[in-house]
């Protein structure tokens, strides 16, 4: 390129030595404005900020003020809110559904401490599912810690629990449903108080062959090739004589919200479920299988661990693309099956094999009380750690805190973002904020990672302390 001597510009084919002078000062002066804004980051503000968590609208996946509590009747542990009403000194077991859980010897633990990355966001925008931390709308340096589900010029709608972006459903992959899926029932912890309720895993024949040896749910190899023996999962609530439980779907009530109640129409049936399963023992020519419905569509895996193989079927038809090779024996495989986000996903040992999206149109699920269920054909089979999951469903704004309709949807303009709590029904977040559903992208502040202090009590006679427990330290997804 030519120069322009009349206007001041050197004619830079000319002078080679002044065009790599130029270059080296440009480039100095990059190197400069990074180390400043390095400098200000990571040596004066420091690279991990410590906070502590105050509230629960992240619960749980991070808590507040919290009692850590383990059911008098089925044993499994669980974690309630602190900071609600205490006139009711009582909990709910989120697992069997025992309702006298005391509280009255409990003390409450701190919120918990996490550190926050502030370098995360340098190098690489903010992604869908992450979750953020970021300076709270009309709070001043008050920071919130969200996770981020609309990114910058998106038209959001939130409708049927769901996100949606530009008329479309975002559909989260395994790791990201692992990081928001909430536990509904591990048969690792079974009602035990007389009068019991009947177990939520239970056979769907009379004359079916499933049994329970300790935590691990056996069945013997069966010489009938043409019968699938289902054990079927019933969910429920119990009912007012300790030893019934009322049938129903899966709902969206959250027994960690304790003290917060919520009228009976505001409550909303889940579809979206997931099973977790790890077969210990599978010996036999014969078939297992995974069922799973959102009400509407039915979904079984056929998995043959003498052939290797396996296949999806959908409403009794092979679904494209959903048969393959196990990738490996059948024996000490942990299966996941889900239904989140109209995508049925199915993987095996932490790998997906199938992912396929579907159709699932407004008012056409309807979610029922037995929504998963595992079958035998002529397959000796010892299972464990059963457990049932549900998505996280995404409820509108409460009517006249917000001037947004989520239900049509919005559009965010350029460097906003959408963020949301995980625990939806109480969160604070873009759905109630005065500044619009709108955050900036100035006022993220990094990537919550790690959670550095949780901590239980220990007691010693009268004296009750604080005690770090190592092994809870975790990462945050």
């Amino acid at each position: 390129m030519e120069g322009c001597p009349e206007l001041g510009f050197p004619n830079m084919s000319a002078h080679p030595r002044s065009r790599w002078r130029l270059r080296t000062v440009i480039e100095r002066l990059i190197a400069l404005l990074i180390a400043l804004v390095a400098c200000q980051t990571w040596v004066i503000q420091g690279i991990p900020v410590a906070c502590q968590v105050s509230g629960g609208s992240m619960a749980e996946t991070l808590l507040g003020e919290h009692f850590a509590l383990k059911c008098p009747d089925c044993g499994s542990p669980f974690v309630c809110d602190a900071g609600a009403s205490r006139a009711k000194a009582l909990a709910t077991c989120p697992n069997c559904g025992y309702q006298d859980v005391p509280l009255d010897d409990q003390r409450p633990l701190p919120g918990e401490r996490v550190w926050i990355d502030r370098s995360s966001f340098c190098l690489r925008s903010p992604q869908r599912w992450q979750v953020a931390a970021l300076y709270q709308p009309e709070q001043g340096k008050a920071i919130a810690v969200k996770r981020i589900v609309g990114l910058p010029e998106e038209t959001i709608r939130i409708h049927d629990g769901d996100v949606y972006v530009d008329g479309q459903v975002q559909r989260k992959n395994l790791l990201e449903q692992r990081a928001v899926r909430i536990l509904v029932h591990d048969a690792d912890y079974q009602a035990r108080l007389d009068p019991a309720p009947p177990p939520r895993w239970r056979g769907e024949d009379k004359e079916g062959q499933w049994n329970w040896s300790g935590v691990r749910c056996v069945h013997p190899t069966s010489s009938d090739r043409d019968w699938i023996d289902w054990l079927v999962y019933s969910h429920g609530r119990r009912g007012a004589d300790a030893g019934t439980i009322l049938p129903g779907p899966i709902t969206d009530l959250c027994p960690y919200n304790r003290g917060r109640p919520r009228r009976e129409e505001d409550v909303h049936p889940v579809a979206d479920v997931a099973l977790s399963v790890r077969v210990v023992e599978a010996s036999g020519p014969g078939l297992l299988w995974l069922r799973a419905t959102d009400g509407r569509e039915v979904f079984q895996t056929m998995l043959s661990p003498q052939a290797g193989k396996y296949m999806v079927l959908q409403n009794g038809k092979p679904m494209p693309a959903g048969a393959g090779k196990l990738p490996g024996p059948l024996k000490g495989t942990l299966l996941e099956m889900s239904l989140f986000d109209q995508q049925f996903l199915l993987a095996m040992n932490g790998r997906t094999v199938v992912a396929r999206a579907y159709d699932r149109p407004d008012g056409s699920h309807v979610p029922l009380a037995e929504p998963v269920a595992i079958g035998v054909q002529e397959l000796g089979t010892m299972l464990q750690d059963l457990r049932v999951y549900r998505d996280v469903y995404y409820t509108q704004a409460v009517a006249g805190r917000s001037t947004v309709d989520f239900e049509k949807g919005f559009h965010l303009g350029q460097g906003e973002y959408f963020v949301l709590g995980d625990n939806s029904p109480i969160s604070e977040d873009s759905r109630v904020w005065a500044t619009g559903p709108g955050v900036s992208a100035g006022a993220l502040i990094g990537r919550p990672w790690i959670v550095v202090y949780p901590a239980s009590h220990a007691r010693i006679g009268p004296w009750q302390f604080q005690v770090p427990e190592a092994g809870r330290i975790r990462y945050i997804r």
